[in-house]
């Protein structure tokens, strides 16, 4: 029997509320040729009875009878999955119609690709679209500061997943770290379109485990730092966590790891995108602990509607955060 092109991979534990939208959205699309393979977690709900619900012979159940977490119930999907691709869902999100068509396409005409995200609309408790750098130079800068894919948007080659697989020791963020290795390996794109919508709600992990979400995070960039240059250090990372969680910082430290950055990133990142990204986690931070808050995104779309155009690296990122900096000093 012939292998499907893709397989939609679902971890699902006590998602009743939303489950049966979510499995409507993966069935409904216009790319059919996949299997769904879903792998219930011992949910005590309702879940699996949802799940029999709907006759579709591309459906795949799989349950644990004892509950593994996320990681090690993606990694048993991940070792039983046909396809030469694997799409990432997740149990309260909805796909757009065209998903699937439109990820395939994409990887089957960039076969240098091995792993693609999408931008996602936001609903539910926030409701807003959020968009990911679009090539490797700008998904492996912004992975210094955090994910540069939603990963429930994620579509990946399954040899590569099968070969790098979650890291289940951690206790959250092992998308991130997944990400943080598959860069070393494959080329990696995000798709500039919402195919994706993100439900965010008060029983979701992300909102629940935020103390240990951090924690793993802290760990993911040291480690994302040393796999560039062994002279990286927890400082180093600890700098970088800050901005990323946009705490207030001196210029001086962030100028130091920047630098630092530059000089060792050994061609594995582009010096523009370094600065691009480093220039917006900056004005991020400020954004969040200035009393002058408007003045420094004024001044921010001003420099950058001048620049957009040119080579914005240390010395451009260096007099655009010092014209933040002015601002924060009126």
């Amino acid at each position: 029997m012939r292998s499907p092109k893709i397989t939609v991979l679902m971890p699902v534990y006590n998602a009743q509320e939303f489950l049966g939208e979510a499995i409507e959205s993966v069935l409904n699309q216009t790319f059919g040729d996949f299997e769904f393979l879903i792998i219930d977690d011992a949910s005590t709900d309702d879940s699996a009875e949802i799940i029999h619900s709907f006759k579709d012979t591309r459906i795949v159940y799989l349950r644990n009878e004892i509950n593994q977490g996320v990681a090690r119930a993606l990694n048993r999907g991940v070792k039983v999955a046909k396809g030469d691709y694997i799409a990432r869902m997740d149990a309260d999100d909805i796909c757009d119609l065209d998903r699937l068509k439109k990820q395939y396409r994409f990887m089957s005409d960039n076969p240098e690709i091995g792993l693609c995200g999408s931008a996602i609309q936001g609903f539910g408790s926030i409701e807003r679209e959020y968009f990911y750098p679009q090539n490797g130079n700008g998904i492996k800068a912004l992975l210094l500061f955090n994910s540069a894919f939603a990963h429930p948007s994620v579509m990946i080659k399954r040899d590569i997943l099968q070969t790098l697989k979650y890291r289940d020791t951690l206790r959250r963020a092992q998308d991130y770290e997944l990400w943080t290795r598959c860069v070393h390996i494959t080329g990696c794109a995000n798709i500039p379109e919402v195919l994706l919508y993100y439900r965010h709600h008060d029983s979701q992990i992300s909102s629940r485990k935020k103390g240990d979400q951090q924690q793993s995070a802290d760990m993911i960039r040291l480690s994302y730092l040393q796999s560039i240059h062994s002279d990286f250090t927890s400082e180093d990372a600890m700098i970088l966590g800050k901005m990323a969680r946009r705490e207030f910082l001196p210029y001086k430290d962030v100028e130091r790891v920047l630098e630092k950055v530059l000089r060792l990133h050994g061609g594995f990142l582009n010096e523009k995108s370094i600065g691009e990204t480093f220039a917006l986690q900056y004005w991020w931070t400020l954004g969040d602990n200035c009393d002058r808050g408007i003045e420094c995104i004024r001044e921010f779309i001003h420099y950058y509607r001048r620049n957009e155009n040119q080579y914005i690296a240390k010395n451009k990122m260096k007099f655009f955060v010092k014209c933040i900096l002015k601002w924060k000093s009126k």
